[in-house]
């Protein structure tokens, strides 16, 4: 099973940009939760979004960025010691 990771989000954008993100790797029919971090780590106050993984553990999900703070956004498995992934975003 390949390294659980993230492709496909630009790495800036404005304020209510719509990220795109596909995943892989990560446990098949798992749920994926996205949220967005400071540079510090910290969870923004953006909603998080979650999706289910499919049964070749992958997954496609739109984040839509709104917190003028956010620097990344990180995906993980709900699960027990679950994949994290992360993608640079920076709010231009």
């Amino acid at each position: 099973m390949p390294r659980a990771g993230v492709v496909g989000a630009e790495p800036r954008g404005r304020g209510g940009t719509a990220v795109t993100v596909l995943g892989q790797g990560f446990a098949p029919v798992a749920t994926v939760s996205a949220t967005g971090r400071t540079a510090d780590g910290k969870q923004i106050s953006d909603f998080y979004v979650t999706r289910i993984v499919g049964l070749d553990g992958t997954f496609a999900l739109n984040f839509t960025v709104r917190d003028q703070a956010t620097k990344a956004i990180r995906f993980c498995e709900v699960l027990v010691n679950g994949k994290i992934a992360q993608q640079s975003f920076t709010v231009s």
